[in-house]
């Protein structure tokens, strides 16, 4: 299957900063208008990184809309921290730092847009 990568810019209430949400759409030729479930990935502590990119790419290969969130747009940029001493001190840091309001909201926010796409029709939840 094929894969359209687009990211959407989202503004934030709780923390007031934007966050980027990366989006790996399945594609089929010539049905513009399939839709597909919709599945959130909430990465490591580096943020969207080339192995986070690969799994959602993977998943969206499956026919799932995957939405893939940059956690700490708070403190950094969308771009993922470095694996090495002062990117796993950051992520560390962030992720303690972090309100539990603003992952609340990121969450209702990818879910939002998700459910915004004209191609998206739910959500398959598993417990």
């Amino acid at each position: 299957m094929l894969i359209q990568e687009t990211h959407c810019d989202v503004q934030t209430t709780v923390s007031g900063t934007p966050m980027r949400i990366y989006l790996f759409h399945p594609s089929i030729p010539n049905y513009p208008n399939a839709k597909f479930p919709g599945v959130i990935v909430f990465s490591e502590i580096y943020q969207v990184t080339g192995p986070v990119a690969r799994f959602a790419r993977q998943i969206a290969g499956q026919g799932y809309i995957c939405a893939a969130p940059s956690s700490f747009h708070e403190f950094v940029g969308p771009e993922p921290l470095e694996y090495d001493v002062q990117g796993t001190d950051d992520g560390n840091k962030f992720k303690i730092t972090k309100k539990v309001e603003a992952y609340d909201e990121d969450a209702r926010l990818a879910v939002d847009l998700l459910i915004g796409l004209a191609t998206c029709n739910g959500f398959y939840l598993r417990c």
